[in-house]
């Protein structure tokens, strides 16, 4: 059981939907959940040799509660003198949020955690470890390998960031296409026959799992259904559990304790494809009704009672 007592603190930008859901499951549990981002004022931290550091984030000065939801934070926008001045109040400002949140006895997950688990190859390394099947994949710069690897049969190029700027979708490419490769080291994989596209969701050693039919003509979902309608909850069986188990070996491989992961469903069983650690769950139906209650067990509980 979890003590109404604890407190948690979100890191997250005001309009976050992910964390408004979390927020209000803890409201209703009458547990104290406060917000953290760049725009929040009266951050106060001190330390002292031989004492116990402590965090104010708010004016009444509570101290930092004992877990940390570290959602997203976003790089605040300053505009108030030259380009160079506004970035480094920007890089101060994110600079000491992280810096005070990550002094938190426990947060959920930090940063760095988050950061390395987001790299495509760290993901796919990370799902071989623990036995799950992954597409043959090559990362090159060389137009002669990259031929040679899309002659091997049908080949896909998948982008390796989503930062600021073009997010392309993942598509087909063919030999003609070889030469692009040298502006940037491209992401090639082989196509994997399948029959729906899985996303999972686990949170500790909980997991749940949504499939949509997946189309030929078509290799990511995203582009034809960028809201993820088509997506249905999993009926538990032995397929799905074998998936489950596997999602949340790879988050533990990971240091994750949640992630949502993508996979395909093939007829001889799961293929992983990637994770994002703190990717979008909240257009799967019901959703909120099974993960947030999970998440929100699983940063109000003590470590030591979680899954009991």
């Amino acid at each position: 059981m979890c003590d109404n007592r604890c407190e948690v603190l979100i890191v997250a930008p005001a309009d976050d939907a992910h964390a408004d859901s979390v927020r209000r499951e803890f409201v209703a549990r009458g547990i104290d959940v406060r917000y953290l981002n760049a725009s929040t004022k009266n951050i106060r931290w001190s330390g002292e040799a031989g004492q116990a550091s402590s965090i104010s984030s708010f004016q009444e000065g509570e101290k930092l509660p004992r877990s940390v939801w570290w959602r997203r934070l976003e790089r605040p926008r300053i505009s108030v003198s030259s380009t160079l001045e506004d970035s480094l109040i920007a890089d101060e400002i994110t600079a000491a949020i992280s810096g005070v949140v990550l002094a938190a006895p426990r947060v959920i997950d930090p940063p760095h955690v988050v950061s390395r688990a987001e790299s495509k190859p760290v993901g796919l390394m990370a799902a071989r470890r623990v036995g799950a099947p992954t597409p043959l994949t090559l990362i090159t710069n060389d137009p002669v390998s990259a031929r040679e690897f899309i002659a091997g049969g049908r080949t896909l190029a998948k982008a390796m960031s989503s930062g600021i700027g073009l997010a392309p979708f993942a598509d087909f490419v063919d030999e003609g296409l070889s030469h692009l490769v040298t502006a940037a080291p491209v992401l090639l994989q082989r196509v994997v026959d399948a029959s729906e596209d899985a996303r999972v969701v686990t949170v500790g050693r909980h997991a749940r799992t949504w499939t949509r039919r997946r189309s030929d003509a078509l290799i990511d979902w995203r582009a034809a259904d960028p809201g993820g309608a088509g997506f249905r909850l999993a009926s538990q069986g032995s397929a799905v559990s074998m998936l489950e188990m596997l999602a949340v070996q790879v988050a533990t491989e990971l240091g994750l304790t949640m992630s949502v992961q993508d996979w395909l469903i093939t007829e001889t069983g799961p293929t992983f494809l990637e994770v994002n650690p703190q990717g979008q769950w909240l257009f799967l139906e019901g959703s909120e009704e099974m993960v947030t209650p999970t998440l929100c067990d699983h940063l109000a509980c003590d470590p030591t009672q979680i899954d009991a």
